[in-house]
């Protein structure tokens, strides 16, 4: 079991344990000859109860050498690495979690999302830590999270119900590496890496493995790769649409990609208009492979009509939807201005593409 102390300088202090040896050996009476004219009035001693003073005297130099060892043992505050199997025996602990909390963790698992299912596994970890452990929370996209610090594990709970998956990307390597040097600046006795991610693939630089992903990480870190997932999410996602066509006849283009590596049939491809369907067509994809579908439209939107193009839902079902740009209009440009301190809470609607979700 690795053993350390947190004030390892205190143990010069048992040099001091030699103190009662030193007083011991200068304060030995020496023996001096003395002429007596008569022993009749002495009382002989034994051999014995000689043997038995001396042992009193060595017991006891030994018991002070003893406490004066103990308490620089314990003024340099021992402590072991890890769980002790005798009880909690272990230094103060600086825990990083890297939370993937990318686009794809709102997938839907066997009885909850991805994200759920995360929020439980960086539950558990933090239910076994102590009050003195330091907690650090990190996302996957080094790009657009912080850092977030936590003194002890009740506040880092609090704040894990309040987090939410988002619309990141997902850098695995990046993030483990900031993690990483988090805590390389954390003076804690014992540092513990944890990853709670579904491990998709995009996440991870082709060839690294785990040794590339944990390059980085300081040794002596115990690190723990805590998935969420069985394995690649079979999953359609809508990547672009476009109005083709003229101001008689329109089509809406639809380009597809197909994540993992089942291939997909009959997928239903729709265009809408409200409750309105204006045109649909079935597409087949196979795994891990880009196509593109075109939509002929029954007429003609109207002046300010939003156009919709849905795919049948699948597991991750925020990115079956996206809005068609009016005809001649590549893209729609969007500028958000909020606090961030205090985010609006109509943004979210105003963007949303569900049709009941309302629009501004």
């Amino acid at each position: 079991m690795p053993f350390s102390f947190l004030n390892a300088i205190l143990l010069a202090g048992a040099a001091a344990a030699a103190l009662p040896i030193l007083i011991h050996l200068f304060s030995r009476r020496r023996v001096k000859k003395i002429p007596f004219s008569s022993l009749q009035f002495l009382e002989q001693i034994s051999r014995r109860r000689v043997r038995r003073v001396r042992l009193t005297q060595w017991i006891i130099l030994a018991l002070r050498v003893l406490a004066i060892a103990l308490l620089a043992l314990a003024l340099s505050r021992p402590a072991f690495k890890g769980d002790f199997a005798l009880g909690k025996s272990r230094g103060e602990s600086a825990v990083a979690i890297v939370l993937d909390r990318s686009f794809s963790m709102a997938a839907e698992g066997q009885s909850q999302t991805l994200w759920e299912s995360a929020q439980d596994r960086a539950g558990e970890i933090l239910e076994v830590m102590d009050n003195q452990d330091r907690i650090f929370f990190l996302g996957v996209e080094p790009n657009t999270e912080d850092v977030d610090a936590y003194p002890e594990p009740m506040a880092a709970r609090d704040a894990l119900r309040g987090m939410e998956a988002g619309y990141d990307g997902t850098d695995l390597a990046a993030a483990i590496r900031r993690a990483a040097g988090v805590l390389a600046e954390t003076p804690a006795l014992n540092k513990e890496l944890f990853v709670v991610s579904d491990f998709q693939s995009v996440g991870v630089t082709p060839g690294a493995g785990t040794g590339g992903l944990l390059a980085d990480v300081e040794e002596g870190t115990r690190v723990y790769l805590l998935p969420v997932s069985e394995g690649p999410i079979p999953n359609t996602a809508i990547e672009d649409v476009r109005a083709e066509g003229s101001a008689v006849e329109q089509r809406v283009r639809v380009v597809l990609a197909r994540h993992g590596g089942v291939p997909v049939t009959e997928l239903a491809l729709t265009v809408e208009s409200g409750n309105e369907v204006l045109g649909e067509q079935s597409l087949s994809l196979a795994g891990g492979q880009r196509g593109a579908g075109e939509v002929s439209l029954s007429r003609l939107p109207g002046e300010g009509e939003a156009l919709l193009a849905r795919i049948s839902r699948d597991r991750l079902s925020v990115d079956d939807v996206r809005y068609v740009p009016p005809l001649g209009t590549s893209r729609i440009p969007t500028l958000l201005l909020q606090d961030p301190a205090q985010p609006s809470p109509y943004l979210p609607l105003a963007l949303a593409p569900e049709p009941d979700a309302g629009r501004f």
